[in-house]
């Protein structure tokens, strides 16, 4: 009789090797051993499915059937370069750890070998990976032991300019911990987790410490006219790589550690600024350790809440390490900067700029303390003849016209120049027909248009000579002793000097009041 061809169409039934040889389906195996039959028609080969070993050169492990081993790929290769690079991760249950073995694809498979990153457990696992977001995660399938994470962490860190050129500190290297997000008071401790009043001066030596204590310091300051009233709390916590955020963070008394530690305020406007220790030297060195405790950490949420109210948490901002807000980031000297960018004497002796050194000044210049306003017809501080905006008087009795056009010299010296280069605030004009005006630039005494420099006489000596604006304005509706006040403003709008009140009795002019603009839209 002649032999019947039988054929064989597929595998991918899978292994069956309980049930009785006739209920095996044809796509069905009895045994198999180092194939695999996830492709139909196909057996492709993979080694031993059995206990066996893994060897190189440098390294030999017991492997556990099921566990243990994980294949990924990558955008970095072994040696930090930002090129592809495959690699095989091995659990090695002799020394509890996983290492990882790399192809070396660059080279053409030309130097393979294990890599010196190395995570450890405890104990003994049963590996299981995942791995996404540039990132492989390492569990414990017999949920003994905490998951690990390795990646590539390639983070420039505190940018000190808005150009991109020049940062305090570079993380850019394989790294490894354990997964979770560890919130402040676990890598900081909440002994150096504090809040400073930063009213007089910025934290000093001790306060901020030699940078071998990882620290995290939220500092404030307050001016009047705001909207915060009550006792408050602060908090903060974490934001990993993925915008992972961890669990909240008190800052608690260093003394009284069950003690939230409060600021109160009372219709005031407040600032904050943070600080993290970085040690003595003006950069960390590259690839050195997080200084908050955990390569993945990219930024910090703090929250805050008034006492007596309801336990919800409310947003306060977000501090980007990878770029540092506006203004960026500054390498601080605790030891000899505690003064830096404190606006030195907020208010001057009234029209007495001439003999004293820092403030802010809106009186004509003169040997008695009670004169009128420095308004001007020009912009370079002269009059017309006949005076434009005056009515009658002289000094101290002098009176404006109603809804003038005018021109108000501000004179402002900052005695302290430290902590103020580079940076520009605005004028707060109070008591014109528009009020509050908001001026960020205005003529000098030159003619010129110039931004309102903090750090004050550039142009002769810092410290010593008087920068003086003119800023148009309107005066405003007929009265008696109509005030009017100029502020400086830092960038934050946050007041650090001011002339005070200064009163003058505005006559009717017989001008009608500006109109009130309006936006019309025509349909």
């Amino acid at each position: 009789m002649p032999k019947k061809e039988y054929r064989i169409l597929g595998f991918h039934g899978g292994l069956n090797d309980h049930s009785d040889a006739k209920d095996i389906r044809d796509i069905d195996l009895k045994s198999a051993t180092g194939v695999s039959v996830h492709r139909i028609g196909r057996l492709v080969g993979i080694g031993n499915n059995t206990n066996t070993a893994v060897n190189s050169s440098e390294f030999t492990a017991d492997i556990e059937p099921g566990y243990g081993l994980h294949y990924f790929s990558t955008d970095v290769n072994n040696a930090e370069t930002k090129t592809s690079e495959d690699w095989l991760a091995i659990y090695d249950k002799a020394n509890t750890k996983v290492r990882l073995y790399y192809r070396d694809k660059v080279n053409n498979n030309a130097s393979p070998g294990f890599s010196s990153e190395e995570i450890t457990f405890s104990g003994n696992i049963k590996a299981n990976y995942y791995y996404a977001d540039g990132m492989l995660r390492i569990g414990d399938a017999g949920h003994n032991e905490r998951s690990k994470w390795f990646g590539y962490i390639d983070n420039d860190l505190f940018w000190t300019n808005q150009y991109g050129t020049i940062n305090l500190h570079d993380i850019n290297k394989w790294s490894n911990g354990d997964q979770r997000l560890l919130p402040v008071s676990n890598l900081i401790g909440e002994d150096y987790f504090n809040l400073v009043d930063l009213s007089s001066a910025n934290p000093d030596a001790t306060t901020i410490g030699d940078g071998t204590q990882i620290k995290l310091i939220l500092g404030y300051w307050t001016t009047e006219g705001g909207e915060w009233s009550g006792n408050y709390s602060f908090g903060c916590t974490f934001i990993y790589e993925g915008d992972q955020e961890s669990a909240l963070s008190v800052i608690y008394d260093d003394a009284l550690n069950e003690i939230e530690t409060t600021a109160n305020f009372y219709e005031e406007q407040v600032m904050f600024q943070v600080f993290i220790p970085m040690g003595t030297s003006s950069t960390i060195a590259t690839d050195a350790s997080h200084r908050l405790g955990d390569d993945r950490i990219i930024g910090l949420n703090w929250y805050f809440k008034q006492q007596g109210e309801d336990e919800d948490w409310i947003f306060l901002m977000h501090t980007d390490l990878k770029e540092g807000g506006k203004h960026h980031w500054k390498a601080y000297n605790a030891t000899a900067e505690t003064s830096y960018g404190y606006w030195d004497g907020e208010v001057v002796n009234d029209g007495l700029k001439d003999s004293v050194t820092e403030g802010v000044d809106i009186l004509l210049n003169s040997s008695t303390p009670e004169t009128h306003i420095a308004f001007w017809d020009n912009s370079n501080g002269t009059n017309n003849t006949p005076i434009g905006w005056k009515d009658t008087g002289t000094g101290a009795s002098t009176s404006g016209l109603s809804y003038s056009n005018v021109y108000l010299e501000v004179n402002l010296n900052n005695n302290n120049i430290n902590g103020f280069n580079n940076r520009y605030g605005f004028l707060r004009v109070w008591g014109g027909a528009i009020s509050p005006l908001y001026v960020n630039s205005a003529l000098d005494s030159s003619a010129n248009i110039d931004e309102i420099a903090l750090k004050t006489g550039q142009d002769g000596t810092p410290g010593t000579d008087w920068d003086t604006y003119f800023v148009p304005m309107v005066l405003p509706g007929p009265g008696t002793d109509r005030e009017f006040r100029v502020e400086v403003l830092d960038e934050n709008f946050a007041v650090i000097a001011d002339s005070e009140i200064k009163t003058m009795t505005i006559a009717d002019s017989g001008k009608e009041a500006p109109p009130d603009y309006e936006q019309e839209v025509e349909i």
